[in-house]
């Protein structure tokens, strides 16, 4: 039976004593802008927000130049994390980019969020023997009625639920982690059947409290309430301390909640990754941040209180000194 747990690492590095990273701690790369999904809560099919979106299709080498650019970091990446705004399993490549990545021994973890309803037996095998080390699916609903309400298209939930269990009984070291919304989950009974049902088929389970991440989409709340049930991780962001996010056609963002790309670092087409992460236009925008200087977009997001559990606010003005002397 799964672990009730989002798998929040409780022996975190402090980095608040940790900054300034000779090498970011994680890096969240979007294989695919594209979603099968229309979820209520996310911007990539949202009729109001897509036409501010630019979507693309990771290619083999575009991968293959952000996969060896990492091994120029002096560290290995702690994760991997294949999201981004789209459903990753849209990639026809997606076995060949995790394949490369663990071959190459830059990063401790490979993982994928997914929705997983593109997950076949073939393609669930291929990312086993690729090496993935985890899979995190985000289920959307546990009912078919639910289902299409949340996401507006239609899934069979049942016959998701056992390309789910096929992957979980063939994966071999892959870790299993399946999460659903509090949305889709309305009544205890409902919540008690998720956790019943897939908690057999899943190492670790979860149930989130939907949240507004996004600026300039969806209606804010006063009263913010932490995704994961905690209290969030201070005022300064900490997103760009510890992360990149590499969009499909190789933009870099400081983060991954940027879905407008107002605040684009540079393209690994152009530049080395390990360029732009200890580069003057990451640099400056860490010292606003840490100086309340950093204005919008940061100043109309969310995403630190709702889903960030580091926080380096009390060290703010230390830390800016330290990036000061460097």
């Amino acid at each position: 039976m799964a672990v009730v747990s989002d798998m929040y690492n409780k022996n975190r590095v402090d980095l608040s004593e940790a900054i300034p990273l000779k090498t970011p701690f994680i890096i969240q790369l979007e294989p695919s802008g594209f979603c099968n999904l229309k979820c209520v809560f996310c911007t990539v099919n949202d009729p109001i927000a897509e036409p501010f979106l630019k979507k693309d299709t990771m290619t083999f080498e575009t991968f293959k130049k952000f996969t060896d650019d990492c091994k120029l970091f002096p560290e290995k990446i702690k994760i991997l994390r294949i999201i981004g705004n789209g459903e990753p399993l849209m990639n026809k490549q997606i076995v060949d980019f995790v394949s490369y990545a663990k071959q190459s021994g830059t990063f401790e973890k490979i993982e994928i969020t997914t929705n997983a309803t593109l997950l076949s037996e073939k393609l669930s095998l291929d990312l086993v023997n690729a090496g993935l080390d985890i899979l995190k699916i985000s289920l959307e609903a546990i009912d078919d009625e639910t289902f299409k309400e949340v996401t507006k298209v239609a899934v069979e939930t049942e016959k998701l639920k056992e390309r789910i269990k096929f992957f979980y009984q063939n994966r071999g070291n892959s870790i299993v982690y399946i999460k659903c919304t509090d949305i889709a989950l309305k009544t205890e009974e409902k919540r008690q059947q998720f956790l019943d049902e897939y908690g057999e088929i899943s190492d670790y389970i979860y149930i989130e409290n939907v949240a507004n991440i996004w600026y300039d989409f969806g209606e804010k709340s006063e009263d913010i309430k932490n995704r994961y049930g905690r209290e969030g991780g201070g005022d300064v962001c900490v997103q760009p301390f510890k992360l990149l996010a590499v969009c499909a056609d190789g933009t870099v963002l400081p983060c991954c909640a940027d879905w407008k790309r107002l605040i684009p670092l540079g393209n690994i087409s152009d530049k080395p990754l390990t360029e732009i992460w200890n580069g003057e236009n990451l640099r400056n925008l860490r010292l606003n941040l840490l100086e309340e200087n950093a204005g919008y977009p940061c100043s109309e997001c969310s995403f630190q209180k709702v889903s960030q559990n580091d926080n380096i606010t009390e060290k703010r003005a230390i830390i800016a000194e330290r990036l000061k002397e460097r």
